[in-house]
């Protein structure tokens, strides 16, 4: 597991690490909302360091894009012993780690977050990967990235909803692993929260399951907790030209897989309902219409959790505490999003 730094970029950690590469074969990833924060890095390193610019947004999440890269470090002749900074937030670590893993067979990277997904979750794990024909995340490798640094003053410049998109994440965890973390990230008002705590907590948690479990053969699939219907509804608005942010479709699918794991007779009514009062109360709804759920329910179908012909899933048995490996027929599911 890779070591996280979570203070503002001026700690020793990073310069240390910096300092340890050829100036001339560092190079960033950023896209059009980090690129400014380029001069931030200037400003703490002294360095100028180039930098590739991607468009915004999860839809570049692609080869295209990908290729992009490639091209770009070949042209610039980039070496094996270099090292990629990727600063932005959850595509940029993605699609940057990504590259990095595949460029050459494999070169440094390192992960500085600027939005709450990145910092509690995709920045974090080595989780890299592109979106393939509107399925999310179907290719990529787990490879980890020599440090993440995680400054909190980047949450500052988020608006509302991408910040919001970031706390999904942070619910999950709560809900998977501690119950206590839950209610207190959701019983206090987002705009109150101290974001240094929040950001520790999620990070702490995620960080120990990876520990347990970097190549996701067991308890890190607790980590899968509202993504096999958050990554299929994400997909489906991707693939009519409408995103919606991945945060918003992950509550939903927390939502659904809730009450899926109530009727599989694992999870209380009661909590049900209060994990899905927590949530509505919390996220925007996300509507999915009934002839909206055969495309939903064929992406399930080939997410790359599956491990049979059945579509893997991580109930909940209780707040704080999930199951994986856990499957449900597609009628229930059908019903399941329907209703919810």
């Amino acid at each position: 597991m890779h070591p996280i730094t979570i203070d503002n970029l001026e700690n020793e950690n990073f310069l240390n690490l910096i300092n340890q590469y050829d100036p001339l074969q560092l190079i960033a990833i950023v896209d059009d909302n980090t690129a400014p924060f380029l001069e931030t890095i200037h400003q703490i390193t002294d360095l100028n360091i180039d930098a590739i610019q991607l468009p915004a947004g999860e839809q570049f999440k692609n080869i295209n894009s990908l290729a992009g890269i490639w091209k770009d470090l070949t042209d610039n002749h980039f070496r094996r012993d270099g090292l990629i900074i990727n600063l932005g937030g959850g595509v940029i670590s993605d699609i940057g780690g990504f590259a990095a893993a595949s460029y050459k067979r494999g070169i440094d990277f390192i992960n500085i977050p600027t939005t709450l997904l990145g910092m509690v979750d995709a920045a974090i794990g080595g989780k890299t990967g592109i979106d393939f024909f509107d399925f999310k995340n179907q290719i990529g490798v787990i490879k980890q990235p020599k440090g993440v640094f995680c400054d909190v003053n980047f949450l500052k410049t988020l608006p509302k909803e991408e910040l919001l998109s970031g706390f999904a994440e942070v619910v999950k965890h709560g809900l998977v692993n501690d119950k206590k973390y839950f209610e207190y990230c959701t019983s206090t008002p987002i705009e109150n929260l101290d974001w240094n705590k929040v950001v520790k907590g999620s990070i702490a948690i995620k960080s120990n399951i990876v520990k347990a479990d970097p190549d996701e053969k067991g308890i890190r699939k607790f980590l899968n907790f509202g993504h096999t219907i958050g990554h299929a509804i994400e997909s489906h608005y991707l693939e009519i030209g409408n995103p919606i942010l991945h945060g918003f479709a992950v509550a939903k699918g927390m939502i659904v897989e809730s009450k899926l794991s109530v009727e599989a007779g694992l999870l209380s009514e009661d909590e049900f309902i209060q994990i899905e009062n927590t949530l509505t109360k919390l996220f925007p709804k996300v509507s999915v219409k009934e002839n909206d759920i055969p495309s939903i329910i064929q992406k399930m179908k080939n997410d790359k959790k599956n491990h049979t012909d059945a579509i893997n899933f991580t109930f909940l048995q209780s707040i704080g505490k999930a199951v994986y490996n856990q499957t449900a027929s597609e009628e229930s599911i059908a019903k399941a999003l329907f209703i919810c």
